[in-house]
């Protein structure tokens, strides 16, 4: 038994006309006669009457730029598309998820979702002095992915992580704090949390 089951991308999405009609040929072409996909041979009349009708509304609106060319145009574009959806859709249920054989129809395979890393912590974390008493702005490098950055404080030992105060849940990678008393020392560590934390 496959240890991965893979899914079929159909990928047509934004391709501009003749790129689209390019791949409707391809599958044509990798399919007929393919005994992988004997089921399949019925589609491919259609997909190919597909690809002409595209072929040529395509070369009739770049020559003309009507809007009669162009609605007729988008209209043979969405047909194509829709063939090939439904080819994709065949694809996957005679593939069984067998990636070998998705690929041998002219379709990739959707890539594999990576488990989320835990964020990395955020760098260069600086204080900067306002023109207001009791008042700094904090600032540090962002952090890719993740979702909120949470910022503690300490009057305390810092080496003490129970010490820390949570004081501010923010997505920007600044923040201002105020009422500080003068001559007090205060440490503060921020920490990026995305999906898995």
């Amino acid at each position: 038994m496959k240890d991965h089951f893979s899914i079929v991308r159909v990928g047509t999405k934004r391709l501009p006309a003749g790129e689209l009609v390019t791949r409707g040929r391809n599958h044509v072409r990798l399919l007929t006669g393919n005994p992988d996909f004997a089921g399949l041979q019925h589609m491919l009349p259609e997909l190919e009457v597909a690809c002409e009708e595209l072929d040529l509304a395509n070369r009739v609106y770049e020559f003309n730029k009507g809007r009669q060319d162009l609605f007729l145009r988008d209209s043979a574009y969405e047909e194509l598309r829709q063939n090939i959806r439904n080819l994709a859709g065949m694809v996957q249920s005679l593939s069984h998820g067998d990636a070998s054989l998705i690929r041998s129809a002219g379709f990739e395979v959707r890539k594999k979702r990576q488990p989320s890393q835990p964020m990395p912590a955020p760098q260069n974390l600086r204080t900067l002095h306002t023109r207001y008493p009791g008042c700094i702005e904090l600032r540090w490098n962002g952090v890719k992915n993740r979702r909120i950055y949470k910022v503690f404080m300490t009057e305390g030992d810092p080496a003490q992580l129970e010490n820390y105060e949570m004081i501010k849940v923010t997505a920007r990678n600044y923040f201002t704090i105020e009422h500080l008393a003068s001559g007090s020392t205060y440490t503060f560590r921020v920490v990026a949390t995305g999906r898995t934390g």
